[in-house]
């Protein structure tokens, strides 16, 4: 069973099965979403919900959130890339849209080292202790 809707967020888009199963017939186990409240992964492959509980699976989930619970980054790239489409529709102007394509990268890099800064992860992370100690002393 997926996660229900709730107030964070307003339920699944989609979710995909990220790795790789085969059933006893040896093909490939494909997966969706189902249509009802909790959602539910059904096994396409072999048409049920039961899943071998021996076994991992590891499931990528798109999730539909409200808009304000988007943090401020996020809003902005999503703002970003709007406004390029509709002016390129309207208006169809190639020097402003390159002017909104900058605005637009900058917005999605924005966002994403604004996710990296709420994970607190960085490159040394999965460094061993001795390659780390330079950094973690000052250099010394």
């Amino acid at each position: 069973m997926l996660v229900s809707p709730s107030n964070d967020y307003l339920g699944i888009i989609e979710a995909s099965l990220e790795s790789r199963h085969v059933n006893a017939d040896n093909k490939i186990i494909t997966a969706r979403v189902t249509e009802t409240n909790p959602p539910k992964l059904y096994n396409i492959t072999d048409e049920t919900l039961q899943w071998d509980s021996n076994q991992e699976y590891t499931v990528s989930i798109i999730a539909l959130l409200k808009w304000e619970h988007l943090d401020t980054t996020t809003q902005r790239s999503v703002l970003a890339s709007a406004m390029r489409r509709y002016q390129m529709l309207t208006q169809g102007d190639r020097v402003i849209d390159q002017v909104l394509a900058m605005d637009e990268q900058m917005g999605r890099i924005k966002s994403r080292a604004n996710n990296i800064t709420d994970r607190k992860k960085n490159i040394l992370n999965n460094m061993d202790a001795a390659n780390r100690w330079p950094y973690n002393n000052g250099g010394r």
